[in-house]
Formats: structure tokens, sequence, C-alpha cells
């Protein structure tokens, strides 16, 4: 699993998320900059590259 996080997303901060991932085997992190429609905007190359590898890497048959 891949989880992007923002660290000024106030929408769904990603502290919780974080904790979850630090105690979940096989969770790749990723952070970018900026708030929570940043990864969808902005910052969409930052946020798409990681997720694009994660599904070739696991989804690619």
């Amino acid at each position: 699993m891949v989880l992007i996080v923002a660290p000024g997303d106030r929408l769904t901060p990603p502290g919780p998320a974080m904790t979850v991932a630090a105690r979940t085997p096989n969770v790749s992190v990723v952070e970018i900059p900026g708030d929570h429609f940043d990864a969808y905007e902005s910052g969409f190359q930052s946020s798409s590259e990681p997720a694009i590898e994660w599904f070739r890497e696991h989804l690619n048959t």
C-alpha cells in the first residue's frame, strides 16, 4: 500500500494515517508539499508518480 500525505492537509490531517502506517507492514509513505487538494492540482505530479509506480509494481500482469 502507498500512503500519500500532505503535511498541511487540514481536511484529512496526516497524523492519524501516519500512526497507522507506522504499525502496518508493507506501507510506503510519500509526503508531498501542500494541502489536501494540492495532490490533485499543483502537486499532481508529486502525488501521481508514486501512485502509478505502486500500481505498476503491484497490479501489472
